[in-house]
């Protein structure tokens, strides 16, 4: 959750940004429990607003990925490519993912309400962005080289790409466009406005053809791609990693986090002018940075 206060998040008249989010915080955890040892999200909102609550623009939502474990199964389909197996179809895996997006929407609306709380009760005339998420992974059509042999050790060790193009399929076709339309069902029925990132990392997906990963030159150098031509999210290293690197593969990176922020100010400069209930889609492609990203208002 992200506090905005000024009166658009991408002009001159912003202030100050407030992040409240929480790594691996579920629906829950935003509004009853403690999570790594900080309070509740609503419980900082509420402090927050308290302190100022004219001076509040935007009350920026993004949950719902964490009651899925969206990491979690892409996980999975990651250890059943090593398996030789496919994650797309084994029950066990889709099972339960689907019952979980099935009831995503009532968690993600009551969140929405207690937020409506906190600002009537404080005062707080802010509107709330509720956005979804960008999709980290190619498609299989787009997936990487060697699209001959899927079960190369290069999809891993050179790509970072553990997926046969099956399963990458499945996870963009099916489990991104299922999340997303949940989401904004939920931010209709509750009258905020929503933002789809979902398509914001195409052409710079992990597993992605259109893309350059950062690492190693053969001469050892390390090889940064133009923001423009790399991949925006964390690929999976074929290294020992930390606790903490493995929570953050295939998040969006610092490229990816660009993209999104703006996304989302170019989002509130059109909710300046509209009432709540504004939906928009944001995208970019291949070849295009991320400071050309495109927000097209859907209604």
């Amino acid at each position: 959750m992200t506090a905005v206060r000024g009166t658009a998040f991408a002009s001159s008249t912003v202030k100050r940004v407030y992040n409240l989010a929480c790594s691996g915080a579920t629906s829950d955890d935003v509004v009853s429990r403690h999570h790594k040892e900080q309070t509740p999200q609503i419980q900082q909102l509420d402090a927050l607003v308290g302190r100022n609550p004219k001076s509040l623009a935007f009350v920026v939502i993004s949950v719902g990925g964490n009651d899925l474990d969206l990491a979690g199964t892409m996980a999975k389909c990651g250890e059943s490519w090593k398996a030789s197996e496919y994650c797309s179809t084994n029950t066990a895996i889709t099972g339960p993912l689907t019952e979980n997006i099935r009831s995503l929407k009532p968690k993600v609306t009551s969140v929405i309400d207690k937020v409506k709380i906190v600002l009537k009760e404080r005062g707080s005339n802010a509107r709330i962005i509720l956005q979804s998420y960008p999709h980290p992974l190619a498609s299989g059509e787009a997936g990487t080289t060697p699209q001959n042999d899927e079960n190369s050790w290069d999809r891993w060790s050179v790509y970072g790409c553990p997926f046969y193009n099956k399963d990458l399929q499945w996870l963009s076709k099916e489990v991104s466009p299922s999340l997303t339309l949940s989401l904004k069902d939920a931010a209709k029925s509750a009258g905020v406005h929503f933002l789809d990132l979902s398509a914001t990392m195409e052409g710079h997906q992990v597993c992605s053809k259109d893309a350059r990963q950062t690492g190693y030159s053969d001469d050892g150098s390390i090889d940064v791609p133009p923001a423009n031509k790399s991949e925006w999210a964390r690929y999976a290293a074929r290294t020992e990693m930390t606790a903490s690197m493995k929570q953050e593969v295939f998040y969006p990176n610092q490229r990816g986090q660009q993209a999104m922020g703006n996304c989302l100010g170019r989002f509130t400069l059109k909710i300046d002018r509209a009432t709540n209930g504004l939906t928009a889609k944001c995208t970019g492609g291949p070849g295009v940075a991320p400071g050309e990203m495109t927000v097209t208002v859907e209604n």
